[in-house]
């Protein structure tokens, strides 16, 4: 989705479209298309049945890596009931401040440049259920648990100088571009404006004071001096 925010600061203002990932990156269930990204070492069923994890053993030699969003956002509830302590941020749209666990960034559409970033993705290992292991009799699922291991946040924001550098090199000069078009349009609607009160003032004066034409009809028996011809 894309929503636009102000990049403001010290002597600027930068207008930033923001794309940030959908709450759908992971799913599977709801999304059958995203199914080609199962691996075989799921356990049976949970790409049919569940949201919200990419097991990624086939790309890592093996190992039982599985990514989420940070709390396993977007997933299905399968994984919190497991975990104590996960609080996904479920917002389904994008509100500057609070996203959490939503990845996005912001790009000036001027220039294309970045002006600010958010990537986020949780990591986890994929443990099966052996109750020799103390925390496993406690789990509510009896196949296999989606433990997080960590998640990280890799942000990045312009600094001051170098948003200003950008607002002066490609916000700036569009600014003043739009304020003369705007001004030539107004200017050119003014004009207009004269012209038609000029031309309805026009016809007023004709009506109030029209003129008269009067035809002259010279009587043919007259001579040049002014003789009359006698028949």
């Amino acid at each position: 989705g894309d929503v636009t925010v102000n990049l403001e600061g010290d002597g600027y203002k930068i207008p930033s479209v923001v794309w940030y990932g959908p709450p759908d990156v992971f799913w599977t269930k709801s999304r059958q298309e995203h199914r080609c990204f199962c691996s075989p070492n799921l356990p049976e069923g949970w790409c049919e049945n569940y949201d919200g994890l990419h097991m990624m053993d086939q790309c890592q030699m093996g190992a039982p890596a599985v990514a989420t969003g940070p709390h396993f956002s977007g997933g299905s509830s399968r994984w919190t009931d497991d975990i104590e302590g996960m609080e996904p941020d479920n917002t389904p749209g994008f509100e500057w401040g609070k996203a959490e666990h939503t990845s996005f960034n912001g790009y000036d559409l001027n220039s294309g440049a970045i002006t600010f970033n958010s990537k986020k993705i949780q990591i986890n290992f994929l443990v099966k259920r052996d109750d020799r292991i103390g925390f496993m009799s406690e789990v509510k699922n009896e196949d296999a648990v989606v433990w997080p291991i960590f998640w990280s946040n890799e942000t990045m924001k312009l600094d001051d100088e170098t948003a200003r550098s950008l607002y002066e090199a490609s916000v700036k000069p569009m600014k003043i571009g739009t304020s003369l078009q705007y001004t030539m349009f107004a200017l050119g609607g003014f004009l207009i404006l004269i012209a038609i009160v000029e031309h309805f003032r026009t016809q007023r004066r004709q009506v109030d004071s029209p003129e008269k034409s009067e035809s002259v009809v010279e009587d043919p028996f007259k001579t040049t001096d002014d003789k009359s011809v006698s028949l």
